[in-house]
């Protein structure tokens, strides 16, 4: 049996190629463990930062620098495909809508679909903050990627492999039930 499918084959080629994956998500663990604004949409209570006492200015909370603001730890890809939801806070609900959001953070973050949410936190989103969220948005994904719907499902497929199909079955995989926006987390 082959480590790889086909497609995970290509998607990794994309990942390492023309979808700049590796720009960020780079290395053993697939992290630069650097701090970048990708645009992603607030949701909910945040850390009480801005005047609403809602908003989370991520890194700038840390380093008093606003040049730091919306800007959050890039996360390790490793078991990707079982840590739904997405994103520091959540905001999105399928592995395929983070994978678009990242190849055209700024469409993505104007036309984000509430909908996917839960009921109880579609009022959370903080769309009045994407004018400036999205006007320092990081130059690593600034420019949009297009890919077709099939590069996409393969970048998907790479991406999935990075997920042990052993994960559910190894001890200490204790699942959260919510990440911090309060978005439940999926089995």
């Amino acid at each position: 049996m082959a480590a790889l499918s086909d497609d995970a084959k290509r998607g990794g080629i994309l990942f390492y190629g023309d979808a700049g994956c590796v720009r960020c998500h780079e290395g053993t663990h697939f992290t630069d463990e650097q701090f970048h604004n990708v645009g992603v949409p607030p949701l909910g209570p945040g850390l009480g930062d801005g005047d609403d006492g809602q908003s989370d200015f991520g890194r700038e909370r840390v380093t008093g620098n606003d040049t730091d603001r919306y800007k959050f730890r890039t996360g390790t890809l490793r078991k990707v495909a079982a840590t739904a939801p997405w994103f520091h806070n959540g905001a999105f609900t399928t592995l395929e809508a983070a994978v678009r959001h990242m190849l055209d953070p700024m469409t993505s973050a104007m036309i984000y679909n509430v909908s996917q949410l839960p009921e109880e936190l579609r009022d959370s989103v903080g769309l009045d903050e994407l004018p400036d969220i999205l006007g320092d948005l990081d130059s690593r994904v600034a420019d949009p990627v297009q890919l077709s719907d099939a590069q996409v499902a393969q970048l998907i497929a790479f991406l999935e492999s990075l997920t042990s199909p052993s994960l559910p079955d190894l001890p200490g995989n204790d699942v959260p039930d919510s990440v911090p926006s309060g978005l439940p987390v999926n089995d």
